[in-house]
């Protein structure tokens, strides 16, 4: 990265972050987390011409790469960065989403079916419960919320298949207001294997930083649900055939009826003691709105490739 040389994982991964703009107000959500994300984002010519510039960069390290934000179904700026990425062969695109515009319409076609075309191999969904009326309470939507109908019409009628490329997961953070034990778990995956779906995974709070606000800290006490206490509860339908251990996180995966069935617990403060151990090594890369290209979350922070407005792109 210019007069500075790392080493990079094989396996490294660009998250995108699309925008900070978000139609829900999850009361434990990272991205809000995240005191230094608060710098005016670029005009979206800007934005796009910045991160024209970073992916032809880093094109020979061929990233995996992952949307992000705030919602980035929500986000204008979403279809140009499709059609960026179609012009650059990386490895895997995945996108988090809440869901809510992935019907939405641009042009003639509803977004999930573009995301399809544009062979996003991963479109994972944030739902928090499969109660319609517990859920809408957790994540407190502004607007355009999406209902467990079109969740489910979503389900229904975009399975993993021979027809399809990409892969629909579930994602639920355990709290202790939702989804808060194992038997809660099976009633989750038991109300949506109805639709067609098999790929679920289940996130413990991220623990706090230093970068949390008080407000998130607490919520986190209050509501925290340990991975380790959910292990103990799980029985033999619950199988274990793999495990996936990062620099701040750790997956495991099991094999549940016919499902499968992920876990993860990660901690954002181990990623920056990581990234102040390891100054020369790059685990993960992350765009901000700001134009800068970083080694973590923060958008001031293990600055790869920064944004001078006075430059250009460079």
């Amino acid at each position: 990265f210019f007069d500075k040389s790392y080493d990079v994982y094989s396996n490294v991964n660009l998250s995108i972050f699309v925008d900070k703009y978000c139609n829900y107000k999850c009361p434990f959500c990272v991205a809000d987390q995240r005191q230094d994300n608060r710098s005016c984002n670029l005009t979206n010519e800007e934005y796009l011409s910045r991160l024209k510039y970073v992916l032809d960069y880093i094109e020979p390290l061929n990233p995996t790469v992952s949307l992000t934000g705030g919602e980035p179904t929500k986000s204008e700026l979403l279809i140009p960065i499709i059609k960026l990425l179609d012009n650059y062969n990386f490895k895997r695109r995945t996108i988090t989403t809440n869901g809510s515009g992935l019907l939405d319409r641009y042009e003639d076609k509803l977004i999930i079916d573009r995301l399809i075309e544009a062979n996003f191999n991963y479109i994972n969904i944030s739902r928090l419960h499969y109660n319609e009326d517990i859920n809408r309470d957790l994540v407190v939507p502004t607007k355009d919320y999406l209902l467990n109908k079109d969740l489910e019409y979503i389900l229904k009628n975009y399975k993993s298949g021979s027809k399809y490329n990409s892969r629909i997961r579930l994602s639920a953070v355990l709290l202790k207001e939702g989804i808060d034990s194992v038997k809660e778990i099976s009633n989750y995956i038991n109300y949506f294997s109805k639709f067609g779906q098999d790929s679920f995974i289940f996130r413990q709070l991220m623990l706090p930083d230093r970068f949390v606000t008080s407000s998130k800290k607490s919520y986190t006490k209050d509501n925290f649900v340990a991975l380790s206490d959910i292990y103990k509860e799980f029985g033999e339908d619950f199988e274990l055939y793999k495990e996936i251990h990062g620099y701040y996180y750790t997956v495991k995966i099991f094999s549940n009826k016919g499902n499968n069935i992920a876990t993860e617990y990660a901690d954002l403060a181990v990623s920056y003691s990581e990234n102040e151990n390891h100054k020369d090594l790059v685990y993960e890369m992350v765009f901000h709105p700001n134009g800068n290209l970083t080694k973590n979350w923060q958008e001031s922070e293990n600055i790869l490739m920064k944004y001078n407005t006075n430059e250009g792109s460079n």
